[in-house]
């Protein structure tokens, strides 16, 4: 297996185990379940992403700030799949 291939496994696994660990995290409130929305914005803070906003492209703007507003699980599981079809392309 190549690097490539372990870095899809370790991405889509870690984002799995991410997940699995949030919804349990929010069933074990008292009243009701209170969904925790993790980012890279809610984890760095909003400071470290201002560079965004200096973007020139709107495209790329908005894209980037899908990317950090996207929650980590997701955003590790997407990395984890484009890391296969890569993986899978360019296969020796």
């Amino acid at each position: 297996m190549s690097k490539l291939n372990w870095m899809a496994i370790f991405f889509t696994v870690g984002g799995a185990v991410l997940l699995i660990f949030q919804a349990v995290s929010s069933m074990m409130t008292t009243d009701e379940i209170v969904w925790k929305n993790k980012s890279l914005i809610s984890i760095f803070g909003e400071a470290r992403f201002t560079w965004i906003e200096e973007l020139s492209w709107s495209l790329g703007q908005r894209a980037a700030d899908a990317i950090v507003n996207m929650q980590l699980w997701l955003l590790m599981i997407a990395i984890g799949v484009i890391c296969f079809i890569i993986g899978m392309i360019f296969k020796k």
